[in-house]
């Protein structure tokens, strides 16, 4: 529950639209912040990762968005046998289809880390920040989001004046 005030988030009440449901994954539309909000829930089995990525990714074309923030604090056990092909494969997708931050918070359960750490490892540097708990990771996407609209708002040319 995030509002914005002044430079940074603070608490709010989200209001999220619910886009797709499977049982180990909930896709949501954040309207205050335009992104999606993935909550990955239970065990992950690899058939079932790959097909709600396949959901996240034409979502995120759908919208039109360059920001996901992927909550896993739900999510329990180990999914390392997907773990390479989320890096190599799905982030590689996911940025093709424009997306320009990715803040990843962290299952509490250990195994679960160990997982998102491997899938770290094949993930392209700069788009992806991992966080242990919720607050932190809106805060780093929101700001991250900031960023890139007042460097987009920059590099806009007024028109050239007729001669």
């Amino acid at each position: 529950m995030l509002a914005l005030t002044g430079d940074s988030p603070t608490m709010f009440l989200a209001v999220r639209t619910l886009l797709y449901q499977q049982p180990n994954l909930e896709i949501h539309w954040d309207e205050k912040f335009q992104w999606i909000y993935t909550d990955w829930i239970g065990y992950q089995a690899v058939p079932d990762i790959e097909r709600g990525c396949a959901q996240i990714l034409k979502l995120l074309a759908a919208k039109n968005c360059d920001s996901i923030l992927n909550d896993n604090r739900r999510v329990e056990g180990v999914w390392l046998a997907a773990a390479e092909w989320v890096g190599r494969v799905w982030f590689a997708d996911l940025q093709r289809s424009g997306l320009r931050q990715f803040a990843w918070i962290y299952s509490p359960a250990r195994f679960s880390q160990v997982s998102t750490d491997e899938a770290m490892r094949f993930v392209p540097p700069g788009v992806v920040k991992t966080f242990d708990d919720y607050e932190s990771a809106v805060t780093w996407l929101w700001k991250q989001r900031q960023v890139s609209k007042a460097k987009t708002q920059s590099i806009i040319l007024p028109p050239q004046p007729r001669r």
